[in-house]
């Protein structure tokens, strides 16, 4: 599986970038969401990761967008318990068929990554 990782900070794209060689995934990174949507709107990408917070574009408005092309799934990953439900409650009442899944975590944390990233084979 091809995943995308999408992040304005070097450091986390480099984290990100090597659990998932590590697991045996296919990685491209860029660091905005507008440099991200050309990838994601040519349909190989199996998984994206994205930063919340970005310039241009930051992460719940790229969920919009991706919501907007019908999903098979959308999983929002994120360590603020308010964020993430503040975004549920958005894509769910703009999109009530949505299938959603929004997971607490923190990209740090190793194994809450793995389990996150395994779930979307």
């Amino acid at each position: 599986m091809k995943i995308l990782i999408i992040d304005d900070s070097p450091a986390s794209l480099a984290l990100l970038s090597t659990y998932l060689i590590k697991w045996g995934y296919e990685v491209v990174a860029v660091e905005s969401c507008v440099d991200a949507w050309p990838l994601i709107s040519a349909g190989d990408i199996g998984l994206v990761l994205c930063d919340w917070e970005m310039p241009e574009m930051n992460g719940s408005e790229l969920c919009r967008q991706i919501a907007r092309y019908a999903p098979v799934e959308l999983t929002i990953f994120e360590q603020c318990e308010f964020n993430l439900y503040r975004i549920e409650q958005a894509l769910l009442k703009e999109w009530p068929n949505l299938s959603l899944n929004a997971v607490l975590g923190d990209v740090t944390d190793e194994a809450a990554v793995r389990h996150v990233v395994g779930a979307q084979k």
